[in-house]
């Protein structure tokens, strides 16, 4: 079951989508291929769209269209002459195309199988970007917004800033209560840090034991605060599993653009890094940011 977007104000051909579609229990909707822009794709958030190509907007529609190959498919009806328009038009984004008169079995089959697809892709993506284990982003996507948070940082003279954090004395965890109670607590400990970051921060796990925080638009004070809260919540929780219970703490080190006299992010994480180092030896279960 999906959500159909039928772009076309032909009431004939609404009616054999209609039909088309029933047994698949989807939910359609239907709309002038004018009306379609951005706020109509939040509105509806269809799963796939059906493009009544006689419709005069219907070029336009095609060129707002995301090129990833099924991230939002697209099947095109319409009268066909030629195989190169078939061909120009998938060119342009649309996924797939049928003739009209519309065959009602084909269309049913064709709208099941995009559906199959957007559905994997949207997995994929997911799995792309999310540290299985924890639930939070990984690595490789955080460094991916670390350029860009960055650039928009300095381009518009905003502050930004960056937290680290390690849970203390995690091998004594693993060792003791074994992995899969590591695994656990590491899962528990994101979810608690994710009840805490806005939703405009970037929170990942790092590495290990690690979790890193990207905070746009956030003065050191402000990151200090949030730092702060994160040690407490996770100092207070109580981490059960089959019988085993244990407190763990965490340290963390946090660096702040502009106030911080460093313009990278890679000098960011360096400086956040050692800050870090300097809570561990410290005494642990503390935060340093300045």
């Amino acid at each position: 079951m999906g959500r159909i977007l039928l772009l076309s104000t032909d009431e004939a051909l609404q009616r054999q989508v209609r039909d088309a579609l029933a047994a698949g229990g989807d939910d359609l909707s239907c709309q002038p291929a004018e009306a379609w822009d951005e706020e109509t794709r939040e509105r509806l958030a269809p799963d796939l769209i059906l493009l009544d190509r006689r419709a005069r907007a219907g070029d336009r529609v095609l060129a707002d269209l995301p090129l990833q190959p099924g991230e939002l498919p697209v099947i095109l009806l319409g009268e066909y002459p030629e195989e190169e328009a078939w061909v120009a038009d998938l060119g342009r984004g649309a996924s797939d195309a049928l003739g009209l008169p519309l065959g009602p079995a084909v269309l049913a089959a064709k709208v099941r199988v995009w559906l199959a697809v957007a559905e994997r892709c949207g997995q994929l993506k997911v799995e792309a970007v999310v540290d299985e284990l924890t639930g939070v982003f990984n690595r490789r996507y955080l460094e991916r917004q670390w350029s860009a948070r960055m650039a928009e940082a300095e381009r518009y003279r905003q502050p930004i800033s960056f937290l680290l954090f390690d849970l203390d004395h995690f091998k004594e965890v693993n060792d003791t209560l074994g992995h899969p109670f590591g695994d656990h607590v590491l899962h528990e400990v994101a979810g608690l840090m994710q009840r805490q970051v806005r939703k405009e921060d970037v929170l990942a796990r790092y590495g290990g034991e690690e979790f890193a925080v990207i905070l746009p638009h956030t003065e050191p004070e402000g990151m200090a605060a949030l730092a702060e809260r994160i040690r407490q919540a996770v100092a207070k929780a109580q981490f059960e599993q089959g019988g085993k219970v244990r407190q763990v703490t965490v340290s963390a080190g946090g660096s702040a653009f502009p106030t911080d006299g460093v313009s990278t992010p890679a000098d960011l994480v360096r400086c956040a890094d050692e800050r870090l180092y300097a809570a561990k030896e410290s005494g642990r279960n503390q935060v340093i940011c300045r």
